[in-house]
């Protein structure tokens, strides 16, 4: 039986007999098989690379065909600008706040605060003295 195999390898037919005996191949037959698959390989990657130059040519004639643009500007430019503004509108709301905070007139009398301290202190002072009396009483009255 004779199989013949044509495959399509760089443009042109390859036409390959093969006698086959029953269901192995000659060491022949195996080798031009591994050409093939070779040769396919090395195909695609042909056909891959003329696809990427194709489009790579369109995209030139569309380019050269289209209005004059730059394809790096920077979209947020303008964006930039308002960005600033707001940083500097919150700038200004931070000055204000200070400035009130730092006008603000304390909501207590420092010197009456004080005298409330020393008063405390009073007290403080006479409450030891009158315990110190009344143990110093029972330590007395317990002598006796």
């Amino acid at each position: 039986e004779i199989v013949t195999i044509k495959c399509l390898q760089l443009g042109f037919y390859i036409c390959l007999s093969l006698s086959c005996n029953g269901s192995h191949l000659t060491s022949a037959a195996i080798k031009h098989h591994c050409k093939l698959s070779l040769a396919q390989k090395d195909q695609k990657r042909i056909s891959q690379i003329e696809r990427d130059n194709e489009r790579l040519m369109e995209n030139l004639a569309a380019i050269q065909r289209g209005p004059a643009s730059v394809d790096c500007w920077n979209i947020d430019f303008q964006r930039s600008n308002k960005k600033n503004k707001k940083i500097m509108a919150i700038t200004v709301e931070n000055q204000a706040l200070l400035k009130r905070i730092t006008d603000c007139k304390p909501t207590y009398d420092r010197k009456k605060f004080e005298i409330e301290w020393q008063a405390c202190k009073y007290l403080q002072g006479v409450l030891r003295f009158l315990l110190i009396q009344e143990t110093l009483g029972h330590f007395f009255s317990f002598l006796e």
